[in-house]
């Protein structure tokens, strides 16, 4: 009985890709980022597992008053808009000011962003334009 495969060798720009990836997650489990997240009660378990998983330290902190205190703090800020409310667009755009003067990345995940004028101009808004 012969066993055929369908594996195939991988280029090497996969191999190096791979190795990338896992030097990057290396990282990221030695340091144990603090990544604060201000994303919707949809995502929030989610994305607090997912970067657990992955060796960082979430906080899922968009209290207005306590950004100017904590944000400077982080490593990364995400923020995502996928359940957006006029009342977390403030926290947003401070949190991602913050985010910039400290000089820490921010990523931003525009959901919908063309979806209607109030989510596009928040989303203008969160980033400065």
């Amino acid at each position: 009985m012969e066993i055929k495969s369908n594996y195939k060798e991988e280029a090497p720009e996969a191999i190096m890709w791979s190795q990338k990836a896992w030097a990057l997650l290396s990282t990221v489990r030695s340091q144990s980022p603090l990544i604060q997240c201000i994303t919707n009660f949809v995502s929030m378990d989610l994305m607090a597992n997912t970067l657990l998983s992955a060796g960082a330290s979430p906080a899922m902190l968009h209290t207005l008053e306590e950004l100017p205190d904590f944000t400077p703090q982080v490593h990364a800020l995400c923020v995502n808009v996928g359940t957006l409310s006029a009342g977390w667009l403030p926290a947003m755009k401070l949190a991602a000011e913050l985010a910039h003067k400290s000089g820490k990345p921010w990523v931003l995940d525009p959901v919908a962003a063309g979806a209607s004028g109030f989510r596009l101009k928040g989303l203008l808004g969160a980033c400065g334009a």
